[in-house]
């Protein structure tokens, strides 16, 4: 009886874990492996997921070891980027892949981008990536913007911000972020003026309780001992010190 004689393929890829297909017909081991063959011609196939596949001819001969070595291409996609406004800085993790509008191949897969622009709110997006296409993402970005809730007691005092009107409280109020010079001014109410802070998508209420303005003034008289009333009410007598809101008196 004679021997059959054999031969071998020693199939590797890089990235490994790589299927192999022989002639079509698929072999139970992913890549680097080695299988032994009858002599012959073989057509090799090597696939991985997001790689384009490698494919060979290969003839194998008695007692030999024929080397396959499959340096695998990644599979490439496209992507067309544009925001409204456009000049949005876009990143994949922390790296800045591109500023709007603007097209970037990468290779084939999900990825969650990030688009920022100043005053604007970041938008972030998940990208599915497929083999030799073009993906095209537009997408409208929301200004950056907070708001306060101005009430006072008593109502109906005004309200400026950075000294422009902007109405009656009760009032609600929609600005940027940023710092604003809050200013609250009704008649024969001391006035109220403090920095306010307004911030992204969060409204504040602010409430304040007016206090009157009162005014000290003082009547004598020669002789003194004399009756005061004020508008009709009892003051006492002179020298008499009072305390009354602006306005006129009898």
């Amino acid at each position: 009886k004679l021997a059959k004689q054999y031969g071998n393929l020693d199939i590797r890829s890089t990235p490994s874990g790589a299927t192999v297909s022989l002639d079509g017909a698929r072999q139970g081991q992913t890549t680097p492996f080695e299988l032994q063959l009858p002599p012959g011609k073989y057509v090799v196939k090597i696939q991985k997921d997001r790689f384009y596949p490698y494919e060979e001819t290969v003839v194998v001969e008695p007692s030999k070891t024929r080397p396959v070595v499959a340096d695998m291409v990644r599979q490439l996609g496209r992507m067309v980027v544009e925001t409204n406004p456009p000049g949005a800085k876009v990143y994949i993790g922390e790296d800045l892949i591109g500023t709007t509008p603007f097209t970037h191949e990468k290779p084939v897969g999900t990825y969650v981008m990030t688009m920022k622009k100043p005053e604007f709110r970041d938008k972030v997006i998940q990208a599915t990536i497929a083999p030799d296409e073009t993906l095209s993402i537009t997408e409208d970005l929301t200004e950056r913007s907070g708001g306060l809730k101005i009430t006072t007691n008593p109502p109906g005092a005004e309200v400026h911000l950075d000294d422009v009107y902007m109405g009656e409280t009760p009032l609600p109020i929609e600005k940027k972020p940023g710092k604003y010079r809050l200013t609250i001014r009704s008649k024969k109410y001391r006035e109220v003026s403090e920095d306010v802070v307004i911030e992204d998508n969060i409204t504040k209420n602010i409430h304040r309780d007016l206090d009157p303005v009162v005014v000290e003034f003082r009547i004598d008289s020669d002789p003194s001992h004399a009756k005061v009333w004020i508008n009709g009410e009892d003051m006492g007598y002179t020298p008499a010190i009072l305390h009354k809101e602006p306005g006129n008196y009898t």
